[in-house]
Formats: C-alpha cells, structure tokens, sequence
C-alpha cells in the first residue's frame, strides 16, 4: 500500500515530507517531523483507565526503543489505575477531575498543568474527553491520540 501524506489545509501531497537537511514548507507531517529533530522528545500523556497504553509508552523508552521522556501523566479520573503506574514509575502525576466542572473549563485547567512541564507532544492514551478546537488548536500537530474505539455517547 502507497503512503499517503497530507498537506495542511487539505488535499494529499504529491510528495512525502522531506528527509534529511531538507526543509519542510508545508505543515502537517512537515511540521511534526522539524519538532522531532528539534530535540525536545517529551511527552505529556492523558489517560482515562489501565493506562496499558502509556505503560507500553514508558516500557519503550525504558528499554531504548523510543527515544522521548515523561514530563508528565494527567487523568480526569482521580483514581485511574495509570495514574498509580505513574506515580510507581516516578513521573509527575496530575489529577483534574471533570465532574461537576463546565467542560472549556476543565480543559483549561488541563492546559495550564501542560503548559508548566513544556512538552514537545502531548499524547491522548484512551483519554476519554472531547477536547474543544481551542485545546486542539493550541497544540496544533502536537497531539497524539491513541484510541482503540468511538467515545462513548
């Protein structure tokens, strides 16, 4: 099967991102690939559950396989069994319980703790939230989601 890659704004390049010391000109992919050889690997992942996927994420940079850091877990659920890995593993571990708070709101109090560790990327591992366009456009071609179904109803 042929890659296919996007350009920002719509519409499939006619090219895959640069390699090398070629500059990429036009978002997406492009950008995503200039922050990784920026150096700054760090990732702040948002969990829900298990927490099976960061665990996977933590495993791969334990044994070399991916080349990033933590700077930190956050969950809406207070006792979210990845948030006691986490913690196990030594990362800064944050809890911002969405229940009785106005959704925007939330979210902004989630982007305040994710502004302080300054990470490169921020992965959704099973976050099970709707992110408003602000949060999304804030940290443009930064996110990762990592789902493995729809969001419940």
């Amino acid at each position: 099967m042929k890659a296919s890659w996007r350009k920002a704004g719509g519409g499939n390049a006619a090219q895959p991102p640069p390699a090398g010391n070629q500059r990429c000109t036009g978002g997406g992919a492009c950008a995503t690939l200039e922050a990784m050889n920026d150096g700054n690997r760090s990732l702040f992942v948002l969990l829900s559950g298990r927490g099976s996927n960061f665990i996977a994420i933590h495993e791969a940079i334990a044994s070399g396989g991916l080349n990033a850091s933590i700077a930190g877990v956050l969950s809406n659920v207070p006792d979210a069994p990845g948030l006691l890995k986490a913690r196990e593993f030594g990362y800064p571990v944050h809890s911002i319980p969405h229940k009785g708070m106005d959704r925007r709101a939330h979210e902004r109090e989630v982007e305040k703790v994710i502004d302080a560790a300054a990470p490169r990327f921020i992965v959704l591992a099973v976050y099970m939230r709707l992110m408003w366009p602000e949060f999304i456009g804030k940290y443009l071609h930064r996110i990762l989601k990592i789902h493995h179904d729809l969001l419940p109803s």
